[in-house]
């Protein structure tokens, strides 16, 4: 754009842009529908489509998707469509440390739980739980001290 911007070019633009911003986001009509519908259909790229219908090619993308029109270049480039996925055998469960039960837990609600003596780790999802075993370090007991600190590296 080699030409100077003066007021007349400016407000040329700005009644450009807002006349771009009022095609943005209005709906589709049947007619806009068949003729994207038809333009897939002979194989038309999306840019081609979209600027024949005043739309940005992702905005004919993402309504033919929408739509459920699939483009025949897409057809070609899915290879997944002809791959085998291996099948493995399912993993038997691990048993974790979460799993296993503190020595002296008693499983107790959060009221009637001793704040100052008993771990609060929780147990189970409804209703919550706490071990309530003997708490040694922080407000947990030592078993669940040790699942939940790791000791720092030298």
């Amino acid at each position: 754009m080699t030409e100077e911007l003066n007021e007349e070019t400016l407000t040329q633009l700005v009644v450009e842009m807002r006349f771009e911003s009022q095609r943005a986001n209005r709906p589709w009509t049947p007619d806009e529908d068949l003729l994207l519908a038809a333009r897939i259909g002979e194989g038309i790229p999306f840019s081609r489509i979209a600027a024949a219908l005043g739309r940005t090619a992702n905005a004919c993308i993402g309504h033919a998707n929408r739509l459920g029109i699939v483009h025949p270049n897409q057809l070609k480039s899915r290879k997944f469509d002809t791959m085998q996925i291996p099948e493995f055998p399912p993993e038997p469960p691990r048993k974790t440390p979460v799993d296993e039960v503190a020595p002296g837990a008693q499983f107790k609600p959060l009221d009637e739980l001793n704040p100052h003596a008993e771990c609060h780790y929780p147990h189970g999802d409804s209703p919550f739980l706490f071990c309530a075993a003997p708490r040694e370090r922080g407000s947990y007991c030592k078993f669940h001290y040790k699942l939940t600190h790791t000791p720092l590296r030298k």
